[in-house]
């Protein structure tokens, strides 16, 4: 298979195990959310990949690309509107996205380590997810505006109904709650879903989690 995978806010490429999905012999491309919306593919690239793989905010990108090709797409820990609005009343607490704005703009470096924390938080072992995730923070991550500002939902409208959309989630995630995320999924247009066990991040560093979906 060839797949594009799109990292989430705040992570680099690197956060992902390339060389696992190479073994099983995909070809594999990595974009992270600060090259991602600059990439200009031309329509024979774009439907070169057989899948868009977007974890968290990623997977916005991957339902919006995948609006220009036949591409199917794997959303990661990932909803199409991903903060919590009047119109949208589940996904990430908006006042906990207000409460870590404010903290990355008095403290950058701080909330990126908060931020790594969370998105381990409900992994067997938080620690050792947060290890491994901290060496492929961002300095500079994208703008946080993207995030609250995120809508793929008539995207998400689009490939349900094409049958080229499918999700996985984590139990135990502690931004998009499962409690959240069953919330969003019961306004949308019904699509295969897969439930693990573990953390936001979960799906990214086992990918074994949604291999057999492809």
């Amino acid at each position: 298979m060839n797949i594009a995978l799109i990292t989430g806010w705040g992570f680099s490429q690197g956060v992902w195990p390339i060389e696992v999905l190479k073994s099983k012999g995909h070809q594999v491309t990595v974009l992270d959310l600060i090259t991602a919306p600059h990439t200009h593919l031309a329509d024979s690239e774009r439907n070169a990949f057989d899948y868009l793989i977007g974890w968290s905010l990623g997977g916005v990108i991957a339902l919006e690309w995948a609006l220009f090709c036949r591409a199917k797409v794997i959303l990661l820990s990932s909803l199409p509107i991903m903060v919590q609005r009047a119109d949208f009343p589940s996904g990430i607490s908006a006042s906990a996205f207000a409460e870590f704005t404010d903290f990355f703009q008095r403290d950058s470096s701080g909330a990126m380590q908060h931020f790594a924390q969370l998105v381990s938080l409900g992994s067997m072992s938080p620690r050792t997810t947060q290890k491994q995730l901290s060496p492929h923070l961002l300095s500079h991550p994208s703008d946080l505006q993207a995030l609250r500002l995120a809508d793929a939902s008539v995207a998400w409208r689009v490939l349900q109904h094409q049958r080229r959309l499918q999700a996985v989630y984590a139990q135990q995630d502690v931004l998009l709650t499962a409690v959240s995320v069953k919330q969003s999924l019961a306004l949308l247009p019904a699509v295969p879903v897969v439930w693990v066990q573990g953390c936001h991040a979960q799906c990214v560093l086992e990918c074994e989690h949604w291999m057999t979906l492809l």
